[in-house]
């Protein structure tokens, strides 16, 4: 059995950021312990939304090393761990472009910025930076429990991101349940 790489845990962000369901993956990732690639994955969704993912952990970063940010949590970069409280100078970022702004949320250094007409600022958020994310989560699904309530993220919400992401090693796949 072959396995893929990490690239679930951020397909898994764009339904929920699109507020919209996948319709289309096309793209290539790599497979664990062969040789690296740029990994992508292009997504359409129901409401006109395209997501891109592109991740290329193969080369040297094009950003230019004052272009960093210092990591509010810890990280990982070419050279490995990088501690919390440190300066990452490539650190890794999802931008999101929307018809009334855009967000640049560098999700390992704990750092948000929003660009809007009124501004462009920083929004502080949680001062539990990863690995801490993980604890968060855990907490959410404890709190489903005792609630009796569906938690935040379902078993399908894992299903759907697994299957666009299997689509994009191998094209033959539906990102579709009734396929």
């Amino acid at each position: 059995m072959r396995q893929v790489d990490h690239g679930i845990h951020m397909i898994d962000l764009f339904p929920w950021l699109t507020n919209s369901e996948i319709v289309s993956v096309t793209g290539r990732g790599n497979i664990s312990g062969e040789t690296p690639a740029t990994e992508h994955a292009l997504m359409q969704f129901a409401n006109g939304a395209v997501g891109q993912l592109l991740y290329n952990d193969c080369t040297f970063d094009a950003d230019l090393p004052a272009e960093g940010i210092f990591s509010q949590g810890d990280a990982w970069g070419i050279n490995g761990h990088i501690p919390a409280d440190t300066w990452h100078a490539n650190p890794g970022c999802i931008r999101i472009y929307g018809t009334r702004g855009s967000l640049r949320v560098f999700h390992y250094a704990n750092h948000l910025f929003l660009h809007n007409e009124e501004s462009l600022r920083q929004i502080q958020l949680p001062s539990q930076p990863p690995p801490a994310q993980f604890g968060m989560q855990m907490e959410s699904f404890i709190r489903s429990i005792h609630a009796d309530q569906p938690p935040e993220v379902t078993g399908q919400d894992g299903i759907i991101a697994l299957r666009a992401l299997l689509a994009v090693y191998d094209p033959r796949i539906s990102i579709k349940d009734d396929q």
